[in-house]
């Protein structure tokens, strides 16, 4: 399965566990270039994390969480923690950009995995 940005493959097959880095790194990108235009700007960033679970990034250890690269020991909560961890970036781009103050997040969920 191949990784598209608009109608540019980006990477085929995808590497599943490089698809968070490049998640964040996007919306943090694309944050600071909306950031710098000063327009409305709507961003969708869906996730398929706790769908289609892979090993998670070494992220700074949290004293509730221990990451592990050992596929067999990947659990649901790694997942939605490397979640928490993406929307953490989105929102300190938010920040870093200047816009946090104008801007309305929203969260949803499907009906679990």
């Amino acid at each position: 399965m191949p990784l598209y940005h608009n109608e540019t493959i980006l990477q085929q097959p995808v590497q599943l566990s490089e698809l968070a880095d490049r998640y964040a790194a996007q919306a943090r990108q694309f944050i600071q270039q909306q950031a710098q235009r000063g327009e409305p700007f709507f961003l969708y960033l869906p996730f398929s994390h706790v769908h289609q679970l892979c090993a998670p990034k070494d992220l700074p250890e949290q004293e509730y969480c221990q990451w592990t690269a050992d596929p067999s020991s990947i659990t649901f909560d790694d997942a939605v923690e490397e979640m928490d961890w993406i929307a953490g970036q989105v929102i300190d781009a938010l920040h870093e950009s200047g816009v946090a103050s104008n801007t309305l997040v929203l969260f949803t969920s499907d009906n679990g995995p």
